[in-house]
């Protein structure tokens, strides 16, 4: 799975900071990640997240929420150049 550079799991109760850790560590090519409507993501996955290649990232309705505006600069800071696009809704 190593190949592997889009990936889109939403809309997904079944997926949670446990699976993204194995995603960060199975698929580190991933520039693509929708994680959209997964309720279960929460900003323990943004540790995980932050070593990806991620150039377009969803986190519309997740629980990465608390301290609005600080975790948006901290995503963005990880992210440095390669973050293109980002969808992010409370």
């Amino acid at each position: 799975m190593k190949e592997l550079r889009l990936l889109s799991i939403s809309n997904t109760k079944l997926v949670d900071d446990d699976i993204i850790e194995i995603i960060q560590k199975s698929c580190p090519n991933i520039y693509y990640l929708d994680i959209g409507n997964c309720g279960n993501i929460t900003d323990k996955s943004m540790e995980f997240i932050k070593d990806l290649k991620i150039q377009k990232l969803n986190l519309l309705k997740t629980q990465v929420i608390s301290n609005l505006f600080s975790k948006l600069f901290k995503i963005i800071e990880c992210f440095s150049n390669r973050l293109q696009t980002m969808d992010y809704l409370c």
